[in-house]
């Protein structure tokens, strides 16, 4: 709500709680006060989760722009059904998806929709183990609600 971009189609995938972006697109600075934030905060506060892996023994590593490839994989299959529905093209929903991941062109977005359809045995286990971590998710958000009331 406090972004300067109204429509939810368009907006950063990532915002402060100030509700600017953690990187700003050149075409975009002037809208943020031609900031020309390029995802320090996000390199700090990733440094910082890694840190704490390494404090608790853990071994996963990851980088930020996997979470970011995350969301384009599920922006995807979130909208599959409309197009089986016929509510939504695919044309609508690769331009969906270069414009919330600010791609360059459709052919950057057409990766996610190839990979999708070049290994549906790992995006069918991705969904399912992602399905499995909301319940788990849920189950324990639900317990500590019971715990602080």
């Amino acid at each position: 709500m406090k972004s300067p971009i109204s429509n939810i189609y368009d907006q950063y995938l990532f915002l402060t709680r100030t509700g600017n972006p953690y990187y700003v697109a050149e075409e975009d600075s002037e809208l943020f006060g031609y900031s020309n934030e390029r995802g320090s905060a996000i390199r700090q506060f990733a440094a910082r989760i890694l840190q704490e892996l390494v404090k608790a023994n853990q071994a996963f590593k990851y980088q930020f722009h996997d979470l970011r490839a995350t969301f384009g994989m599920n922006l995807i299959e979130d909208n599959m059904k409309l197009i089986d529905k016929g509510d939504m093209s695919q044309p609508q929903l690769l331009d969906l998806v270069r414009r919330r991941l600010n791609h360059s062109s459709v052919d950057v977005s057409m990766r996610y929709l190839r990979f999708r359809s070049d290994h549906p045995l790992v995006a069918n286990a991705q969904s399912e183990f992602e399905s499995h971590l909301e319940g788990v998710i849920t189950t324990e958000m639900r317990r500590h609600e019971g715990i602080r009331s």
